[in-house]
């Protein structure tokens, strides 16, 4: 929140994190894109801060929070040797009657 020039309290963050935490107990489009956002808006508009700028706030969290996820898992696949090939063979001997092409 400080780095896009946010100034609120840790209860405002805190807020964020519940908010978006329980908007993923709820099913929803893949990514939670929308749900994310939607919920981020809300809870900075309990603090006043407007639509655009909390959207755009919302949307920079979202990517960052993603994208760590993303290199997070990326590192932690490539660490145990799997590869795209090699779960194709594994899902080809586990599914009966499925071809490998």
């Amino acid at each position: 929140m400080q780095a896009m020039g946010l100034r609120l309290p840790p209860a405002a963050a805190m807020l964020v994190l519940c908010l978006t935490t329980l908007g993923m107990a709820v099913p929803s489009s893949p990514g939670y894109l929308g749900v994310f956002e939607y919920l981020t808006v809300a809870a900075l508009d309990v603090f006043g801060i407007g639509k655009d700028v909390a959207l755009g706030y919302a949307l920079v969290l979202h990517g960052i929070a993603y994208l760590g996820f993303l290199l997070l898992g990326g590192a932690a696949i490539w660490m145990e040797g799997y590869s795209y090939n090699r779960l194709r063979n594994v899902l080809a001997q586990v599914t009966p009657g499925s071809d490998s092409t």
